[in-house]
């Protein structure tokens, strides 16, 4: 069996303190900000997400501002056709932020030795309308499976652990997420970590997987 990587080096990414790392970060050059800005918006919107903005983009009466570059760059990606050579990496996180929801699955096995076994999910979920859309984020990622329901929705799923260490989680280094999202990637990287090290398989591992578990996604919010 392949050896996953250690990918614990992507820890300092998803450090307390680091969401909105796009929207602050410093740059000489006002127009990539702009632009990068304006892709994370527009996918954001596209995806019918929402977002707590920082007070660095408010005005002194608490409305939002955003400069005329980036809402320009908005009302552009907003309308675009979605051709997976040509989609904005900001723009996939902006969709993401909307629309991606991280799971941690673990289930009875009859194969393993702890008799549970744990499975790590990335999924996006669109009406079949917009399955375009799913399997133009199938092509970008070149990884995953677009699925078909009986709801009349299309979901784009990630759930080899090659391809969740391998593809999705050094993007979302390189292109962070900027919601409270964050922090569920953040517990969806420990546990690839706990199981591409193999101390899943163990019963401190397997708990302290159980434990990260309960505290994500609605098991936050209820906090």
């Amino acid at each position: 069996m392949k050896t996953r990587p250690d990918i614990t080096w992507l820890f300092p990414f998803f450090c307390c303190g680091s969401q909105f790392r796009l929207l602050h970060q410093k740059t000489n050059n006002e127009n990539n900000k702009s632009n990068y800005l304006g892709s994370y918006l527009a996918g954001l919107i596209e995806g019918d997400g929402s977002i707590i903005v920082p007070k660095l983009h408010r005005n002194e009466k608490g409305k939002l501002f955003f400069n005329k570059k980036t809402l320009s760059r908005v009302q552009k990606l907003s309308t675009m056709k979605y051709n997976s050579n040509k989609l904005n990496p900001h723009w996939v996180t902006g969709f993401c932020d909307g629309e991606s929801c991280f799971f941690v699955d673990i289930f009875k096995s009859k194969t393993h030795s702890l008799g549970f076994q744990v499975r790590s999910k990335f999924i996006i979920s669109q009406n079949v309308k917009d399955v375009i859309l799913i399997n133009g984020l199938k092509d970008y990622f070149d990884c995953g499976d677009v699925i078909l329901d009986s709801r009349d929705m299309s979901h784009y799923v990630i759930r080899k652990i090659s391809s969740i260490s391998d593809v999705l989680l050094p993007f979302f280094a390189k292109y962070p997420l900027q919601s409270s999202k964050l922090a569920d990637f953040a517990d969806f990287l420990e546990v690839a970590n706990i199981i591409n090290s193999k101390a899943h398989l163990t019963q401190e591992g397997l708990d302290r997987i159980n434990l990260i578990k309960s505290g994500m996604n609605r098991g936050r919010n209820s906090d």
